[in-house]
């Protein structure tokens, strides 16, 4: 690690002016897919469309891995699944020899003379060691969640009991400002607005709008029940897949989807599923609120993303683990004072991995050769600059999707290969890879498929 910099600009190629040393603040989302306000409007985010008009939001961002460990882990570290073996929620990375001494984002900070806070959810283990945590963050445990569930069938458990059998969703009772998520919004909030002896590295957490999908009322009553749209599906849509991704579907999630259609629910999980994500955005707006109304707004970088996304009945399936849109396609903006262009709105294909490679690139520290994240500052400069490079996420050992601005190219450990033209068919109904008019392009995305993959550490 490197000392601390003295920086006088973000980039003295635009002139900028002189800046202390900038704050991060990384806010993360947990099971929050692209139905939001930036791109479909399905789910009412106010707050992240306002704060996504004052930096740059990319419109065709997805995430390194499947679910949450995997995913965090890849951005936290800046390596990608295949890079560490660390494929799975089970998997622990400092027990893993090839990472245990890594240097992870908020590590790299805390060396260079910042002070790190975590609330919430950042890891999905506790692995990192932070001079302040907040209400579930470190090793504090996050206000219970309680909940008048709609229904009390047997697949509906009472509080906040979860498990894949026990899908819980429905209103809430307890008051908001005891919820987890608004404690550790507040808790943000009432550090980002005040002025520090140090620069902060902040990364604030929610849960939802991951199972159980529990908010308070109020979120629910934005979302009518005789409005709501169910999100578009064909019959047999696992048709034209292969078994590794059939054997997804079926066995992640596969109960929660059937027991959602025999008690006729979807409409109600949908309901809740937007609740808890238009909580989210409230939250998110008092975090960023109060930093934009005190001394710190002009020098700190600020980041929204979520870990991956889920779907909610399409493909069969109600969880994420899968290579389609639902699971790998997130709501992403970046706001670097100086150098993001406010509002700016761009449509090149990047990843949540290369949060930590911009954050160098942008901050004048040297870029690190052990990053699998490429530097995206090019597009916070100019949103819809050249930009060569197609995303890739990664679900389980070498199970890849490539996704270029047109289309998903997919190929699974046992060679089955799925391809999808995401300009015609946006919601991924039909495998055209079998199509010899798009053998090229399926030459073309499978070179971006990395060349080794570490073995899967639970099978070692």
């Amino acid at each position: 690690i490197t000392k601390p910099l003295p920086l006088t600009s973000f980039d003295e190629d635009l002139g900028t002016t002189s800046l202390k040393r900038p704050n991060v603040l990384l806010i993360m989302s947990d099971d929050m897919n692209d139905w939001t306000s930036l791109t479909n409007n399905w789910v009412k985010t106010p707050n992240l469309k306002a704060f996504a008009e004052t930096g740059v939001q990319f419109e065709r961002a997805h995430v390194p891995a499947q679910e949450c460990n995997p995913s965090r882990t890849a951005i936290l570290l800046g390596q990608r699944p295949g890079t560490t073996g660390m494929y799975w929620n089970r998997h622990e990375f400092r027990m893993n020899p090839s990472t245990m001494d890594a240097v992870t984002l908020p590590q790299f900070f805390k060396a260079e003379g910042y002070e790190t806070l975590d609330t919430g959810k950042i890891y999905h283990q506790r692995t990192e060691t932070w001079d302040l945590s907040g209400p579930g963050g470190g090793a504090a445990v996050p206000a219970p969640l309680q909940a008048n569930p709609w229904h009390k069938g047997d697949f509906l458990a009472k509080g906040d009991t979860y498990n894949e059998e026990a899908f819980v969703f429905g209103p809430s009772d307890q008051p908001e400002a005891q919820i987890g998520d608004t404690q550790s919004a507040q808790y943000t909030a009432d550090y980002v607005k005040v002025a520090h002896a140090k620069p902060f590295f902040a990364a604030c957490g929610f849960v939802k709008p991951h199972t159980p999908l529990i908010a308070p009322q109020r979120y629910f009553d934005m979302y009518p029940l005789n409005e709501i749209q169910l999100p578009p599906v064909v019959a047999n849509d696992l048709d034209d897949v292969g078994p590794i991704a059939r054997t997804v579907a079926n066995n992640f999630g596969k109960n929660i989807q059937e027991t959602v259609l025999k008690f006729n629910a979807w409409p109600q999980a949908v309901q809740a599923y937007k609740a808890a994500a238009s909580f989210v955005d409230n939250n998110l707006g008092i975090v960023v609120r109060a930093l934009d109304s005190g001394p710190n707004k002009e020098n700190t970088i600020v980041i929204f993303v979520s870990d991956h996304g889920v779907h909610a009945g399409t493909k069969e399936h109600w969880w994420k683990m899968t290579l389609w849109n639902e699971t790998t396609r997130i709501p992403f903006v970046l706001r670097v004072p100086g150098v993001s262009v406010a509002g700016g709105v761009s449509p090149r294909t990047v990843n949540a991995i290369d949060i930590y490679a911009t954050l160098l690139d942008v901050m004048n520290y040297p870029a690190k050769a052990d990053l699998d994240g490429r530097s995206i500052a090019p597009l916070l400069r100019d949103p819809k600059a050249a930009w060569e490079y197609p995303t890739m996420t990664t679900a389980g050992y070498k199970n890849h999707s490539i996704v270029s601005e047109k289309f998903r190219f997919t190929q699974y450990a046992d060679g089955f290969q799925e391809l999808y033209d995401q300009e015609a068919d946006p919601n991924e109904f039909t495998n055209v890879a079998t199509d010899p008019k798009h053998a090229a392009v399926i030459a073309e995305l499978a070179k971006w498929l990395p060349k080794t993959d570490a073995p899967d550490l639970l099978k070692q």
